[in-house]
């Protein structure tokens, strides 16, 4: 499952770039759409970019059943990402 948010000045005509949301083990979707904890949709809406929020939590059955604190941390990639801008 996934969520599909379009910026509100979004125009058909023109592309927009598109932001895939990851989320850690334990997350989902309803977690990384709660604009109050990241302002994913507000910034969505500021700069005109498409976002994704994905809903899949099976880290544990991933290649060698590995602990999420092992992957790479969605949560700092994204804070970079916005730092930047």
């Amino acid at each position: 499952m996934y969520r599909l948010h379009v910026p509100i000045n979004y125009t058909p005509a023109k592309p927009a770039p598109l932001l895939v949301a990851l989320h850690g083990g334990g997350g989902d979707m309803n977690f990384q759409d709660d604009d109050k904890k990241y302002k994913l949709i507000t910034k969505s809406d500021n700069a005109g970019f498409i976002v994704v929020f994905h809903s899949w939590n099976g880290c544990e059955k991933t290649r060698g059943g590995e602990p999420a604190s092992k992957a790479i941390s969605a949560n700092d990639v994204m804070w970079d990402f916005f730092k930047s801008k």
